[in-house]
């Protein structure tokens, strides 16, 4: 039996979104070259400025319930804004609730 929880955040720009063909593979990445190639089954790639993994998981049970999302998502969204004011806005105490990938 598996369980869904947010595990991770990654930041990316909001006004940047690549097509294959169109990313840098001189750039340190992983799997663009097969993007740009058309193997992935992607049809958008977005850069990734930060990667940080969560202390705490966000369970399904909480984004049901505290966030109001219908269940997990399939892939990525965006962050909701009060989810992200709960737990990572107070720049002083985020050290403790995040550990940065990269």
């Amino acid at each position: 039996m598996g369980s869904a929880a947010i595990t991770h955040i990654a930041t990316i720009p909001s006004n940047v979104r690549r097509t294959p063909g169109d990313v840098l593979e001189e750039l340190f990445s992983i799997g663009n070259s097969e993007f740009n190639a058309g193997m992935k089954q992607s049809k958008y790639g977005y850069p990734i400025l930060g990667l940080y993994e969560l202390v705490t998981l966000i369970t399904l049970g909480e984004i049901k319930t505290t966030w109001g999302m219908g269940g997990a998502s399939m892939g990525w969204c965006y962050v909701k804004t009060a989810m992200w004011q709960d737990r990572w806005k107070e720049e002083k105490r985020r050290d403790s609730r995040v550990k940065r990938i990269f």
